[in-house]
């Protein structure tokens, strides 16, 4: 599944279907999401299993406007922020 990344100001966030190293130069917050995605394809809520409060609503701004491969499941997703100028 390719995932978009989005631009935020100096910014970049992307959803990552697999774990993410903290500590990897660049990395501002993780935000760690279940999504869950309904028969129509679209998130229709969220769990959200851990992250930085301060990057939690912008991760599930980031997450609600895709298009999922209609499932009716819950995905997780890792979100992503980091530093462009990195």
């Amino acid at each position: 599944m390719a995932i978009p990344a989005k631009l935020m100001g100096d910014i970049t966030v992307q959803g990552v279907p697999v774990d993410v190293d903290r500590n990897t130069p660049g990395i501002l917050a993780i935000v760690v999401l279940d999504v869950r995605i309904g028969s129509d394809g679209r998130a229709h809520g969220f769990k959200v299993k851990s992250g930085d409060s301060q990057y939690v609503k912008k991760a599930e701004d980031y997450v609600r406007d895709w298009k999922f491969f209609p499932m009716a499941t819950t995905f997780p997703l890792n979100v992503v922020f980091f530093n462009v100028k990195h």
